[in-house]
């Protein structure tokens, strides 16, 4: 509907590498100022992340990540997810990699799921886990 056509999404974000390592950290802040909502659904939402990585070696990276999402609308209504991957360079097109996250979900509309998990149940917690190989053509 033209009145559902009004979300706005804001971020701010940083990320800083000294030789092996990098940080960064982001805020991001939605909104929906037609108060188009679903049932149960939010009409302000806050996103925080951090992340961190090392390059152990010239072929091996570590990743990770913490994110929190609040629902200022709903009281109590929140998720965190945390995640973590590895990436081992078999050359300069194929990669093999693992990942694992776990995200809790807290309230009546907060089902995050990982981009790689399956859908989750509003107010249910998962786990993910991911191995496989990357090659770039």
């Amino acid at each position: 509907t033209p009145t559902a056509n009004t979300n706005r999404l804001m971020s701010l974000g940083a990320l800083y590498k000294w030789d092996a390592f990098t940080v960064s950290g982001a805020y991001y802040k939605g909104r929906n100022p037609a108060l188009a909502v679903m049932p149960g659904g939010s009409t302000n939402i806050n996103m925080y992340t951090l992340g961190a990585g090392w390059q152990i070696r010239p072929n091996i990276n570590f990743t990770s990540g913490y994110y929190r999402i609040k629902d200022d609308t709903n009281t109590g209504n929140s998720a965190t997810q945390l995640a973590a991957g590895v990436d081992y360079i078999l050359s300069k097109r194929t990669v093999l990699y693992a990942q694992a996250a776990t995200i809790r979900n807290k309230g009546s509309n907060m089902n995050v799921s990982p981009v790689y998990g399956s859908p989750v149940a509003a107010n249910h917690n998962v786990n993910a886990w991911m191995l496989g190989i990357r090659h770039t053509f």
